[in-house]
């Protein structure tokens, strides 16, 4: 029920921290400043991409070129830039992730209350 409250760069907040929740110190505050330095958005990937991330090579990239090199794999289209993340800009940053949790959302299903557990028990 909390959900349907929320706002779309809210939910996505609550998404990104929670897939980071383990391997990123830092709570995901916002898409501008959170994510300029790429840090978080190249976990991210790892979590939600690692089978396209671990076919690019890393050696002599940096964080920003290997998203850049991964986003167009995991979203189809390439609209993020080194000057959008490295300047924070929000909106591009929200796109950019709203992608990535269209494309592999990487969320536990709980089978005891999903509508198609309920059906099957009738």
């Amino acid at each position: 029920a909390v959900c349907v409250t929320l706002t779309v760069p809210e939910m996505m907040l609550r998404w990104v921290n929670l897939k980071l929740k383990d391997v990123y110190p830092k709570k995901v505050e916002d898409f501008g400043l959170s994510l300029r330095d790429g840090t978080a958005l190249f976990l991210l990937l790892h979590i939600v991409a690692d089978d396209i991330m671990s076919t690019v090579p890393s050696e002599g990239q940096s964080r920003i070129q290997s998203i850049l090199k991964v986003a167009p794999m995991v979203c189809g289209v390439q609209f993020l830039t080194a000057e959008a993340i490295q300047d924070g800009q929000a909106d591009l940053l929200l796109a950019f992730v709203c992608c990535l949790f269209a494309a592999r959302p990487c969320l536990p299903v709980r089978q005891e209350h999903s509508e198609v557990s309920r059906h099957l028990e009738r």
